[in-house]
């Protein structure tokens, strides 16, 4: 997992063919946007899901995976709470909907913490299970979904 700002977003552009194409989108990311819920960049490849919500609380989100894709959670307002802990180290498996949804979720409790502040992004690779939307406030989030 990265966590940084926004404006170094420019650091990462190499790390993945999508990137320079997706925190060019997410700097230009305002309130309006919210009103879709999902922006297809490149069909199934890279797209983004816009998220106006509040926080679930620590007890109401489970760890996920992905293998697929990776994804860069961005908090345009508010703040969100993930949870993280490396996949391999996830021992009670809860769904497993990898092959036909890209995800599985697990019982465990997060090893760690991060709060995703208002102009900044976590990278999340298909390593890290996290537990997005531990908040308990409200927020406008865009999460970024990339194929590996």
């Amino acid at each position: 997992m990265i966590l940084d700002h926004l404006k170094n977003a420019h650091l990462y552009f190499g790390l993945n063919p999508y990137f320079k194409t997706v925190f060019k989108y997410l700097n230009e990311v305002k309130a309006a946007d919210f009103e879709q819920k999902k922006l297809e960049i490149d069909g199934s490849n890279c797209f983004l899901l816009y998220f106006d919500m509040e926080g679930k609380g620590k007890d109401g989100v489970k760890l996920e995976c992905h293998q697929k894709y990776l994804d860069i959670h961005f908090v345009l307002k508010g703040s969100d709470l993930m949870g993280y802990k490396e996949t391999s180290l996830c021992k009670d498996l809860d769904k497993d909907d990898m092959t036909e949804n890209d995800y599985k979720l697990f019982n465990d409790k997060p090893v760690s913490e991060v709060l995703i502040n208002e102009g900044y992004f976590a990278i999340v690779f298909p390593g890290d299970a996290h537990a997005p939307l531990m908040g308990e406030g409200k927020f406008l989030k865009v999460v970024a979904k990339i194929i590996v």
